[in-house]
């Protein structure tokens, strides 16, 4: 009779858990972005619930009748001690040449990795990704005709290639040119949801390439050992 009960609670246990974790894998944080005006504004929601920016809490003004703090005692002087031989310069640059070596080496080895996961990780976070509004004000400041009009071409050309590779549901892009002006201005404002299953999917998925392409070239060196 014991062993049954047990066994029930355990059963629902399990079972809030599995639900608990679809409700967590097809919610989405949602992301809003802003810079116009000169003013960045941002924040990070998660059910509604604002996660970041944090909100500061106001500290209460300090009482007159509050103890102050005491003054921090002078350091004492260390003793003077014998000055050491300096090293050559040539050794120093030397030795700072080799061990930059030796940690690049085993960066790039991991790099290479983790840069041929990139194409099948890339295709499930896009899948996460949606873009609900990309509203975009460009303002091309340059007295040359030729290159005011080369860099408007490829700004259109890279919000267009971002466009078409992006899910977005609503757009307002603008770019302009300005003639008047030596610089470029920009103003942008979007709101991003990210959903959660699909972001950890797509961690699964590059770690999962990442050490078929890790085991890949160890068999290959291992082969050329031989």
């Amino acid at each position: 009779m014991i062993f049954k009960i047990i066994l029930k609670i355990l059963l629902f246990l399990l079972l809030l858990i599995l639900v608990l974790g679809l409700v967590i894998c097809l919610s989405s944080v949602k992301i809003s972005f802003r810079y116009w005006n000169e003013k960045l504004e941002w924040s990070v929601r998660y059910f509604g619930i604002q996660i970041l920016p944090r909100k500061k809490k106001q500290k209460p003004p300090a009482s007159e009748d509050a103890p102050r703090k005491k003054g921090r005692k002078k350091a004492e002087k260390p003793e003077a001690s014998e000055p050491e031989e300096p090293q050559k310069p040539y050794l120093l640059l030397m030795d700072k040449i080799w061990k930059k070596m030796q940690s690049t080496a085993g960066k790039m080895d991991k790099a290479g990795n983790a840069f041929y996961a990139l194409p099948d990780t890339m295709r499930w976070f896009v899948k996460s990704v949606r873009i609900h509004r990309l509203k975009t004000d460009f303002i091309i400041g340059d007295e040359d005709a030729a290159v005011c009009a080369r860099n408007y071409g490829m700004i259109q050309t890279a919000l267009q290639a971002f466009s078409s590779f992006m899910n977005i549901k609503k757009r307002e892009i603008a770019v302009r040119c300005d003639f008047t002006q030596d610089t470029c201005h920009y103003q942008i404002s979007t709101v991003i949801s990210i959903q959660i299953g699909l972001l950890i999917l797509t961690g699964l998925v590059f770690v999962i390439e990442y050490l078929k392409n890790r085991h890949k070239d160890r068999k290959i060196l291992a082969n050329h050992k031989l």
